[in-house]
């Protein structure tokens, strides 16, 4: 198949896939990871597969080519787009789109992307990564940081934001949903009109192939030491500091868990994480930095790294569509604490058996689950030897693969094209 797939993507990730110079600098794009991952997978199934995206860093059009990849990447403005509903970059992605006149159009994402390829007339399928209207629930000016302008400027970007998916949910006859989650978010209050597939997200297959174990680490250690005598290390992988989030309650339980005399530790990960982060600032202000270590950004192989050595990761995400922080956790069997009603949570832990659910409001829930995993160290092993086994089911990136392959290829015969292809495999 001719495949074209659009969606915010780290451009970075696809050098190798092309043809530069050692030296070559390449537009950094707007940092995706799904589609990376899956144009791997297809590039390496035989297709041909270009890449369309943007980055606000570019003033003009730029194409990258190498065997079996073309990327194009085009001007986005950096501020105001938004008030037109990304007009201007919509009508970038529909022409170069109708110019390249592929099989078949992967979308990422329910906002300008699919917009802008189901106004090229190809067929297309979108991929559904998130749920508007709860997100713009915790962009609301009662919620988040900063001043006021601030907020209302968030909360007028979100409600743009699901206006879009709605008209993408209306529109699009075939869909991808990572989580059942998201799923139901598009039917019963986008009221999306397409049918609608569950395929999880793709897992970076470099972290499933190099950092898997034969077997869960709950098998492979009877280590029953009570963590008086050793520390317990816990990880969140959150990203940015806010409501969404949610670290402040992480913060604050972490403090409740180290007052109960637990000997533990809390490495926070993300951009707003570093040593000097809004985030640290904010803990040493309140009284809530002890023991805890603010990392900042890491690369995705070592967050997987930092997994892999964590006792446990504690998810207080307030919405989450399937995510790949947790899913990464299981697969090297480490135990994951999340919130029992935050989107597509349960669902990734198999509500409550791969994994320990609580109302991630209470500081004092995600306290307890933390004491409890710390003190019952078989009990720990039980919940990470049950997200590894999930994980295994659910992650592995030759069936994904396929069932993405399935979904672009129903696409295609619902409208009547016959696919050219260098591989239909």
């Amino acid at each position: 198949m001719k495949i074209v797939v659009t969606g915010q993507a780290a451009l970075g990730q696809l050098r190798p896939y092309l043809d530069l110079d050692e030296d070559a600098e390449i537009p950094m794009g707007q940092g995706g990871v799904p589609p990376i991952h899956e144009i791997r997978m297809l590039i390496e199934r035989g297709h041909d597969v270009v890449l369309v995206t943007l980055d606000s860093k570019v003033t003009k059009e730029v194409i990258l080519k190498g065997d079996g990849l073309t990327v194009y990447v085009g001007p986005c403005r950096s501020q105001h787009a938004i008030r037109d509903l990304f007009r201007e970059e919509r009508r970038y992605l529909e022409a170069t789109i109708r110019s390249i006149e592929p099989d078949v159009v992967h979308a990422h994402w329910t906002y300008e992307y699919a917009l802008g390829a189901l106004d090229s007339g190809s067929p297309v399928v979108v991929t559904i990564h998130d749920a508007p209207v709860r997100i713009l629930r915790w962009n609301l000016p009662q919620h988040g940081n900063g001043r006021l302008m601030g907020r209302l400027a968030r909360t007028i970007h979100w409600t743009i934001r699901a206006f879009m998916a709605w008209r993408v949910a209306r529109r699009s006859r075939f869909n991808i949903a990572v989580s059942p989650h998201t799923r139901d978010h598009f039917i019963r209050v986008l009221r999306g009109r397409g049918e609608v597939e569950v395929i999880p997200n793709l897992m970076n297959p470099d972290l499933w192939s190099d950092l898997r174990p034969s077997v869960p680490r709950a098998t492979q250690t009877t280590d029953t030491t009570k963590t008086a005598d050793r520390e317990f290390i816990c990880v969140a992988v959150l990203g940015t500091w806010g409501d969404l989030k949610n670290g402040k309650t992480l913060l604050k339980a972490f403090a409740l868990v180290r007052a109960s005399g637990t000997n533990a530790r809390l490495l926070l990960v993300g951009g707003d994480f570093g040593p000097q982060g809004i985030a640290a600032r904010w803990a040493r202000r309140h009284n809530l930095a002890g023991g805890v270590e603010f990392v900042g950004q890491l690369s995705n192989l070592e967050v997987s790294d930092l997994l892999e050595s964590a006792d446990v990761l504690s998810h207080p995400s307030r919405e989450e569509a399937c995510g790949m922080a947790i899913a990464e956790a299981q697969l090297v069997s480490t135990a994951v604490i999340g919130g029992s009603d935050s989107g597509g949570v349960s669902w990734t832990l198999n509500y409550g058996i791969a994994g320990v659910l609580v109302n991630i409001e209470s500081a004092e829930q995600i306290a307890g689950a933390i004491v409890a995993l710390a003190d019952d160290p078989l009990y720990c092993n039980q919940i990470a030897s049950e997200g590894h086994a999930l994980a295994v089911r659910r992650y592995e990136p030759s069936t994904i693969s396929t069932r993405i392959e399935q979904s672009l290829h129903r696409c295609i015969a619902a409208s009547n094209r016959p696919s050219s292809s260098r591989s239909d495999t």
